[in-house]
């Protein structure tokens, strides 16, 4: 066990003194080592922390400790704090929770919960600073055009009140010391093995960018980096960035020449992975690293930061009057702008809530009764967290470019989630519309409503007339919005019509009074199709719940639960059969991703160390037909489709 005393720059917290040290019987994520634990010692005395930092050393290096049982024993031989460092719970903090309990969604005030969702660029930003009646020109929080390495969700809530608060919530130590250790080892890896200085820099600056706005930007070679002076467009931070990367520049070659000097080294790559891994000069490269992502939160000079018992900062706490100053502190600390880059928190933000007296452009009337939510979507999908949000929530905005000839994924998401009936849309690039036949803006309206049709159409084209018809009578019922940049007089009625939308869907949606008839004999087929196209789709372990229920949900719509055998009413509407099928596919997809999540990820975490992740998975849904449909696999997700239809009202016959 390796027990180390890490000396932090803590004058924004006064405790000064905290460890790090392998878990000695809790595994981390791959099970060949302990689970990296950081503790605060709750003391300023180096003195104490070393004589600490030795009893820490001592227990953990006994094996007569390696189990919780020992913890009374501990006790009596150990301080509480190196006692509290082995055997506390250590459990990642509900941050949602931490938010309610600083500021409350007042949803038994009938507040109205709203989820903002669109793929980046399609003006999701925009249409967010209208609806909280922000100025363009000198009001610049939420910034636009957010970059990949922001991707926190942001909650804002609007309440008639004096004063503007706001609850920031951070990413967890050790997710950020991962991130970090992971970005050393590909930089090494890419100078050691591929002699690329680029893909060196590249893969430092991290996975889209997060270390880049931590400890600033490096120019595109190193070789530029030592003596180089920037132009004025360009804020580089040489002095923090140019030992570390001469540090992977050392310790790279040096553990690639170890690895030469052994004639019977093979598969390289992963030696050098487990090699620097363990080498103590890289661990301590990576601690010094963290260290200086670290000192970002002292630029946390106003309001009150509240600490984790790991003695990370858990969330921050700010409150003033002072509208304009409120937004400055919120986008020099946690905004997307270049200028900042180097001293900014925004990649170490897990999320926020934002509470005060925005209301929309020239919206007269009191203060909507409103929680806006907007939350980056990659890759045109919504994780499992996003649907949960989804579902949660009274209404989502889905917002779109009216020019685009095709509609986003994100409307087949929502069909197949069964969440249509709480959706709006809103086109918001009006103004860029142009043609010599759109010169009015009733023109340029009609020409959005055709866009609207054709997209429809698309989507009747690939899931089928049913998805069709509700997604119609959906823009029927909750309005198709036309917002533009500009606060015209047409873009405030609009953004007034949405708001009396938003506040109305906490009004509870009627149940049909139809009952759809299946019969089986589809089911085996739509879920071999399924298992297919979750195959084909999956690319990391951590998407394998949200991409399971998407595939799974998308083939049992498709080829089973929109057509039906028969109804037990033959002469009910359209209207009502579509909404029965609606919350089919509700049903459907909480429990596909329930199952999922409790079922299938558990099932392929237990791996014994000889199998990937990936050959696990084909053991539990194989890829071949005649091989799937004997697998009791199979009865689980017919029971499934079974329990869901009769929770509709409906009946599948066997």
């Amino acid at each position: 066990m390796v027990v180390e005393l890490v000396k932090k720059s803590r004058s924004q917290n006064g405790k000064s003194w905290c460890v790090t040290f392998e878990h000695p019987f809790r595994k981390a994520a791959g099970g060949e080592k302990g689970q990296p634990v950081r503790a605060g010692l709750n003391t300023n005395d180096e003195e104490e922390a070393e004589k600490l930092r030795k009893q820490l050393y001592d227990l953990v290096a006994d094996e007569n400790f390696w189990t919780p049982k020992a913890k009374m024993k501990a006790k009596t031989l150990f301080d509480e704090r190196v006692v509290a460092a082995v055997y506390g719970q250590w459990e990642e903090p509900s941050f949602e929770g931490v938010r309610d309990s600083c500021l409350p969604f007042q949803s038994e005030e009938g507040y109205a919960n709203v989820q903002l969702i669109g793929e980046r660029g399609t003006g999701k930003t925009v249409l967010l600073r209208q609806l909280l009646g922000l100025s363009e020109e000198t009001e610049p929080f939420p910034a636009t055009g957010y970059s990949d390495s922001v991707c926190y969700e942001a909650e804002w809530l609007l309440v008639d009140q004096e004063f503007y608060e706001a609850v920031v919530t951070f990413v967890p130590f050790l997710k950020i010391k991962a991130h970090v250790e992971e970005a050393l080892l590909q930089a090494a890896m890419a100078y050691a093995l591929e002699s690329s200085e680029q893909k060196m820099i590249e893969a430092l600056m991290g996975k889209e960018g997060v270390l880049r706005s931590l400890i600033g930007f490096l120019p595109s070679s190193v070789s530029r980096l030592y003596g180089w002076v920037p132009s004025s467009y360009e804020k580089v931070h040489l002095r923090r960035w140019a030992p570390y990367v001469k540090a992977i520049q050392t310790e790279s070659a040096r553990i690639r020449q170890e690895i030469l000097a052994n004639p019977d080294a093979a598969q390289e790559p992963q030696l050098f992975k487990e090699t620097w891994e363990r080498d103590a000069r890289c661990i301590q490269l990576a601690e010094a690293l963290v260290e200086e992502v670290e000192r970002n939160f002292l630029a946390l000079e106003e309001g009150n930061i509240i600490y984790h018992e790991d003695d990370w900062p858990l969330c921050w706490r700010f409150k003033t009057k002072d509208r304009a100053y409120f937004l400055q502190q919120l986008y020099q600390l946690f905004g997307d702008d270049p200028a900042f880059d180097g001293k900014q928190l925004s990649s170490l933000v897990e999320g926020m809530r934002l509470k005060g007296p925005f209301r929309p452009l020239s919206h007269e009337e009191a203060v909507p009764k409103l929680m806006i939510t907007e939350r980056r979507i990659t890759g045109g999908r919504l994780s499992a967290l996003q649907i949960e949000k989804i579902t949660a929530a009274d209404a989502a905005v889905l917002v779109e470019k009216g020019g685009d000839l095709t509609p986003s994924s994100l409307w087949h998401e929502m069909v197949m989630t069964g969440q249509t009936a709480k959706l709006s849309i809103v086109f918001t690039d009006v103004d860029d519309i142009s043609g010599n036949r759109l010169r009015t803006y009733e023109d340029k309206c009609e020409h959005l409503l055709r866009s609207l049709h054709d997209r429809i159409q698309m989507i009747e084209y690939t899931l089928g007339e049913q998805a069709a018809r509700t997604l119609t009578r959906v823009c029927r019922q909750n309005g198709l919005h036309i917002v533009g940049r500009s606060a015209n007089l047409q873009t405030v009625q609009s953004l007034q019509r949405l708001t009396h939308a938003l506040e109305k869907s906490t009004i509870p949606k009627g149940e049909s009074r139809v009952h759809p008839i299946y019969v089986s004999i589809a089911v085996s087929l739509a879920i071999h199709e399924g298992a297919k196209r979750f195959r084909g789709r999956i690319q990391k372990r951590e998407e394998i719940a949200a991409a399971f229920a998407s595939c799974m949900s998308e083939a049992l719509y498709r080829f089973f639960i929109k057509d039906p055998s028969g109804w037990s009413l033959s002469e009910a509407s359209y209207a009502e059969k579509d909404r029965t099928i609606e919350r089919i596919c509700f049903f459907l997809h909480q429990d596909l991703l329930a199952y999922a999540q409790e079922e299938l990820c558990p099932a392929i975490e237990k791996e014994d160390g000889q199998k990937s992740w990936q050959e696990m998975l084909a053991t539990l849904i194989p890829f071949e037909q005649e091989a799937f449909i004997r697998e009791p696999f199979l009865r689980d997700l017919y029971g499934i489709v079974k329990g869901c239809i009769e929770r509709a009202g409906g009946v599948l016959i066997s």
